[in-house]
């Protein structure tokens, strides 16, 4: 995990992110690519060759500026600059693809605003379209060395080794913990999982290894009031996810109580494909 891609409308969230992601390449040796998306312009033909120029150019510029004024956070990180028009969650995975990106951090609002919701936000859209890990910043969060996260998982039967690759690393560069939670409001689907989700947990385990790392599952009946308890109570850094835990679509995915959790706090939110 080295490349990491930064979006930006050039909002006060969207530098934070973009703080948080100079700050952790400086910690992990990664670099940065700060890309904004703008609109295509309406006009004929050659107009519309010029002033696309004009625009690109424009938003270089002002993406070379917005680096300028956050320089202190990033002696010694490498960083370029992108600006492509077109639609925001359709380039950022054109770019994701064209420039080998291994993360995408993002603020969980931007310039436009979603009320402290994702659904239906950039956010969330470049989540459902992307396979490879997404960080959400909360606004005014502020980067320090990661000490716990909060896996907060169904315990499904994936690929593991592969999918927790990011967090591993993670774990590992800052030597945090990692609670591999799973809360459920069904006593008797609690009681299957004990057995049925035996082999995730034995696979979770394995891939985790010599990190620090403990399961806890329990029946409540209030999902999201759960994690909101256990996040406040053990003070974790991130909410981590997997995407593909919901394979029914994006319906299933924006109601997932973690993602509602993550939505609640002031943490950020890590997403895993």
């Amino acid at each position: 995990m080295k490349r990491i891609l930064v979006p930006t409308d050039f909002s006060e969230n969207a530098r934070n992110a973009l703080i948080a992601a100079l700050k952790l390449a400086r910690e992990i040796g990664g670099e940065v690519l700060l890309l904004y998306v703008y609109d295509k312009p309406s006009s004929g033909q050659s107009v519309l060759r010029d002033l696309s120029s004009q625009l690109e150019q424009h938003a270089l510029q002002d993406l070379d500026q917005e680096l300028v004024e956050v320089k202190e956070y990033c002696p010694g990180v490498q960083t370029s600059l992108k600006a492509v028009k077109g639609d925001v969650p359709e380039m950022i995975h054109k770019t994701v693809g064209m420039e080998r990106i291994d993360l995408i951090v993002m603020g969980k609002t931007g310039r436009s605003g979603f009320s402290n919701k994702l659904f239906g936000s950039v956010a969330v859209d470049t989540i459902e379209g992307s396979n490879v890990p997404v960080w959400l910043i909360p606004e005014k969060w502020t980067f320090a060395p990661l000490t716990r996260f909060c896996f907060a998982s169904d315990l499904s039967d994936l690929n593991y080794a592969e999918i927790l690759k990011p967090l591993c690393q993670l774990s590992r560069v800052f030597n945090a913990q990692v609670d591999v939670v799973h809360f459920s409001p069904d006593p008797e689907y609690m009681e299957e999982l004990q057995q049925e989700g035996a082999k995730a947990r034995k696979d979770i385990n394995a891939v985790l290894g010599e990190l620090k790392h403990q399961f806890i599952l329990a029946v409540r009946e209030d999902v999201t009031k759960a994690l909101l308890k256990h996040l406040d109570q053990t003070e974790c850094d991130t909410v981590v996810m997997i995407k593909h835990e919901y394979p029914w679509g994006s319906k299933v995915f924006r109601k997932s109580p973690t993602l509602e959790t993550a939505i609640k706090t002031k943490i950020p939110l890590l997403v895993l494909h």
